[in-house]
């Protein structure tokens, strides 16, 4: 997906939940896990994780603090 993809996809998405999104799907990438893995560590659903990296889905501070857990990064840095 290209960046232009994207913005049109989220049009309406705030800064921060696009950036979340980007950051989180690189912390996954970077620890090896596939969205399957985080599904199993995080218990939150693969369709609902694919949303969320591409910033179609408003994610609650608890679910963000979840998801950080289990790519093994502190939320703050996927802030």
């Amino acid at each position: 997906m290209t960046d232009e993809t994207l913005r049109r996809s989220v049009e309406g998405a705030s800064p921060a939940r696009l950036r979340f999104a980007q950051k989180f799907k690189q912390a996954r990438r970077a620890a090896g896990l596939t969205q399957a893995d985080v599904m199993n560590r995080s218990g939150v659903q693969r369709t609902t994780l694919s949303d969320i990296e591409q910033g179609k889905h408003n994610v609650t501070i608890d679910m963000m603090d979840r998801l950080a857990n289990a790519v093994g990064y502190p939320l703050a840095e996927l802030l």
